[in-house]
């Protein structure tokens, strides 16, 4: 297969036939595979005359078939057939890419909004130069022909850059995002074109109507120098102001977003998982069916005290612990909780071999499970189970009742201790109501066997030796699974901070390009009214005062384009509420924050204008044009 496939799971290197034994399962696996039937996931095509729904009705005929046949296996199961688009984009990937799109709208309309603010000060500025052309016997159509063709030239250049910019973020794209695939990146000629044609299309738009504007100048007024050099258009100025505004606003509600999103991660990778993830790897071990058959104790029993002592004994492991975290749920009851409660029926290691110690997840209340809880029912629950029976009480000596109908594990269950929850497969996962037994009276139950293993050394240095001590055990157990903990929550926030790395970005687009078109819109000002300058320096203006006009010309744009955008934000934000992870969407905190950077950034931008006006020479000024 080529390098970029990538299915059905990123990590996958090769693929055997499903006809193989041991992909099927059915060396010593309980009647004859089917307890997996469960786990498959299957491929098909469906023809275009035909519906999907047509195929669940099939699956539906072929699980109820299943579950009357092996009843114990495959009772309660079902089968879904759903398009294998969404297996590479789920619900919540494509909002956040129609979420992204909305952003890059946002950033296109800022970006018209500053080549027509440009534009419009252009246009201006060649008032006189259109006037002359005119007396000189140029027709309208021309001068607008003319106009159009710049205007043309200008979307054509802008978008032959985006083409560019478009190759190098593809590279970048392939190399930042994960995940399954089919095929590779690649530039979409058609969405390109479509992207082509919308930018010249802005190019017409915009020229078309600033062109019919420039090419009917008043030639009189346009042909008299002192008053082109000295005021400008009030249609012109009010039009190229409210242009700045609207990009501000426009800023205002993208910085909003991506300073929310950013606030939000920086919460999520706060969260207390309820251990300490350094240094920390699990071992997922599945044992061979035709020497360890389930329902049978013993030899999985001899299997585990042989590969704990192996792992435990490894140079650079600090402690080690069985566990078994997700092997069960069943629905149980309490005095307190008339309503069943699905809990989930884990294990543990008992002593030394305590996957507790070795997580670092602290015991709040009661005491652990020791040797004298073998045979007993009794058991140690997670914060989530205590609460979801007794909130705001100490569980400790409570009991939990199995409800009828479920005969699996003993009928009622002590608490004996509550641990911390813990957040093992990511930090927003909510953790479920748990409890744990002796891990040695499951063995049988299943060919799935977890440790949790502590490192003094670097983990990835010694998922190697793990792996040759597990087959050195058992030979013919199968390829142990071994996660690097920290790295498998770095990995379950990659949705969330890829989103909020392209939010970031563009929202520093659209804040760059509102302030290039600030600092245009000014610097225009300042030639336009040179003269103006002059005689206000002439007659008394000190510099400072000269400086301090223009500041406050520009800072009050920005504060109108501030207030419009923040009402904006307060609407806008709240569509990313299935984004924010304990962040409101009008945290003060966040608005605060991108507002002060967006007055420091437009307060520089209208600096640099004030303080070249400031050291214009009345002189020369007065004999400007």
């Amino acid at each position: 297969m080529p390098p970029h496939f990538k299915f059905p799971t990123a990590d996958v290197g090769f693929w055997r036939p499903g006809e193989d034994p041991v992909v099927r399962f059915k060396n010593g696996a309980p009647d004859g595979g089917q307890y997996w039937l469960r786990h498959y996931d299957v491929v098909f095509r469906v023809p275009k005359d035909k519906p999907l729904a047509q195929a669940q009705v099939v699956l539906d005929t072929i699980q109820a078939r299943h579950a009357k046949d092996h009843k114990e296996y495959n009772e309660g199961w079902t089968m879904r057939a759903r398009p294998v688009s969404r297996q590479f984009a789920d619900d919540k990937v494509r909002r956040n890419l129609w979420t992204l799109f909305a952003v890059i709208g946002f950033v296109w309309l800022i970006a018209c909004a500053n080549v027509a603010g440009l534009l419009v000060a252009r246009s201006e500025a060649r008032q006189h130069e259109m006037a002359v052309r005119g007396a000189l016997g140029a027709g309208r159509t021309r001068l607008v022909r003319q106009l159009l063709t710049e205007s043309l030239l200008l979307a054509l250049l802008g978008g032959l850059s985006g083409l560019i910019l478009t190759s190098w973020g593809i590279h970048a794209l392939d190399a930042f995002i994960g995940g399954i695939r089919m095929k590779p990146f690649h530039v979409n000629w058609t969405v390109f074109l479509s992207a082509m044609a919308l930018a010249l299309i802005t190019g017409v738009v915009f020229g078309l109507v600033l062109a019919w504007h420039a090419s009917r100048p008043r030639l009189q007024e346009a042909l008299k120098q002192a008053s082109a050099a000295t005021t400008r258009n009030r249609r012109g100025r009010f039009l190229a102001r409210g242009l700045i505004v609207g990009e501000i606003a426009l800023a205002v509600v993208l910085l909003s977003a991506a300073g929310l999103m950013v606030r939000s991660v920086v919460r999520l990778l706060r969260v207390d998982v309820g251990y300490r993830p350094d240094n920390l790897l699990m071992v997922h071990v599945l044992a061979p069916f035709d020497k360890y058959p389930m329902g049978v104790k013993e030899p999985h029993l001899a299997f585990m005290n042989n590969l704990y002592e192996r792992l435990a004994a490894l140079p650079g492991v600090a402690s080690a612990g069985i566990w078994a975290g997700y092997a069960d749920e069943g629905e149980y009851t309490a005095e307190a909780q008339a309503m069943p409660v699905r809990v989930v029926r884990g294990a543990c290691g008992l002593g030394n071999e305590n996957p507790f110690a070795t997580l670092g997840t602290p015991l709040v209340s009661g005491r652990w499970l020791d040797n004298t809880d073998r045979g007993r029912d009794t058991v140690v629950v997670n914060e989530a189970l205590a609460s979801a029976f007794w909130p705001g009480q100490n569980a400790v000596g409570k009991r939990l009742r199995r409800v009828p109908g479920d005969n699996r594990g003993r009928e009622q269950w002590e608490i004996v201790g509550v641990v911390r929850n813990a957040k093992i497969y990511g930090y927003d996962r909510q953790p479920k109501p748990m409890f744990f037994r002796p891990s040695e009276e499951t063995y049988g139950d299943g060919p799935h066997h977890y440790f949790f293993i502590r490192t003094q050394i670097e983990p990835a240095s010694i998922v190697r030796p793990i792996q040759v001590a597990i087959k050195e055990v058992e030979p013919d157990t199968f390829t142990p699974t071994i996660e690097i903990i920290s790295d498998q929550l770095h990995r379950s926030t990659q949705s969330r901070r890829t989103f909020t790395l392209y939010l970031s970005l563009f929202a520093a687009i659209g804040l760059a390009l509102a302030t290039i078109g600030l600092y245009g819109i000014l610097a225009y000002a300042v030639t336009r009214r040179t003269r103006e300058i002059g005689i206000r320096m002439a007659v008394g203006a000190s510099p400072d005062r000269v400086r301090s006009i223009l500041l406050a010309e520009g800072m009050k744009l920005a504060f109108v384009g501030l207030a419009i955008g923040l009402v904006g934000s307060l609407a806008a934000t709240r569509l990313l509420q299935g984004h924010l992870f304990n962040v409101s969407p009008q945290d003060p905190v966040a608005l605060a924050i991108m507002s002060a950077f967006l007055l420091l950034v437009t307060a520089v931008a209208c600096s640099i204008p004030a303080r070249r006006a400031a050291k214009i020479d009345p002189m020369e000024a007065l004999r400007y044009e």
